[in-house]
């Protein structure tokens, strides 16, 4: 179970993450002994220790080195605007090209912000249809970093989040702000969060990609990715990402949806490593 604050560890995850971490063990040892996740390790021992620079040091939860990453953001399960055709297009198209990883940046329900749809108008609901109705394509995982959407309906269930993590294609990396690298380069994943009560301290990474705002744009190294809805923003079009690198570049590529049709913008960010 993903806890949402340290008051909800268990007594004896308590003790056994202390004295196995005061005994040496790594923070991905302690997680795989006790079957917790990485935040919610990282979160209690920096409580015990209480240094931004442990934090700092121990912020990277996650590496890829596969070929290539996807990206998607914002698909709010439950909004009226949510649109089930562009999701499973995009899924089938990771399929057809061999992804092994989707990392989603946030909000992957609606929650009970409106607008809400008339079928899936409760917190039980909506985490229903993501779990039976969200794309499961053999050998891709979707990794989700939990936005504002979702910290509500979690909070208010946290059963809920267990019933998602059921879902053996389905990982969550953590809430509002995730380090990972891939293939050996800092990246930072984020959603707004405001009521998220755990804040990694920042950490220099090489690039940052961000869900929420559901309009694609660049602002220095910072991309803002957009929604796999119809609940666009800013002019935003719907579509999703695809990250590689080369041997002296990051780049990044966009696919949009226009007039529901999948059409490849081409690259919109490259940077040298």
């Amino acid at each position: 179970m993903f806890r949402l604050s340290r008051e909800n560890f268990l007594t004896e995850d308590k003790r056994l993450i202390e004295q196995f971490y005061f005994e040496g063990y790594s923070i991905h040892d302690i997680c795989s002994v006790l079957n917790l996740e990485y935040y919610e390790v990282l979160y209690y021992v920096g409580n015990i220790i209480k240094s931004q620079d442990f934090m700092r040091n121990h912020a990277f939860c996650k590496e890829f080195y596969d070929d290539k990453l996807l990206v998607v953001s914002d698909t709010h399960l439950g909004s009226k605007f949510e649109n089930m055709d562009y999701i499973h297009e995009t899924y089938q198209y990771a399929f057809n090209n061999y992804f092994k990883s989707v990392l989603h940046l946030g909000d992957a329900i609606q929650s009970t912000y409106k607008p809400v749809s008339k079928i899936y108008n409760t917190f039980e609901s909506q985490v229903f249809h993501l779990v039976n109705d969200y794309p499961k394509m053999n050998g891709i995982t979707t990794y989700f970093v939990l936005g504002n959407h979702d910290f509500h309906t979690f909070s208010n269930n946290r059963e809920l989040l267990d019933m998602v993590q059921e879902r053996e294609d389905f990982k969550i990396l953590g809430f509002s702000k995730v380090y990972i690298y891939y293939k050996k380069i800092p990246v930072l994943l984020s959603h707004w969060c405001p009521k998220y009560n755990f804040e990694i301290p920042n950490v220099k990474s090489f690039l940052t990609i961000k869900g929420h705002s559901h309009c694609l744009s660049i602002r220095d190294n910072t991309i803002f990715a957009s929604s796999i809805s119809d609940d666009m923003k800013n002019n935003g079009i719907p579509g999703f990402l695809v990250l590689d690198q080369d041997d002296s570049f990051f780049n990044i590529y966009s696919k949009e949806f226009i007039n529901s049709e999948l059409i490849n913008k081409g690259k919109i960010f490259s940077k040298k490593i």
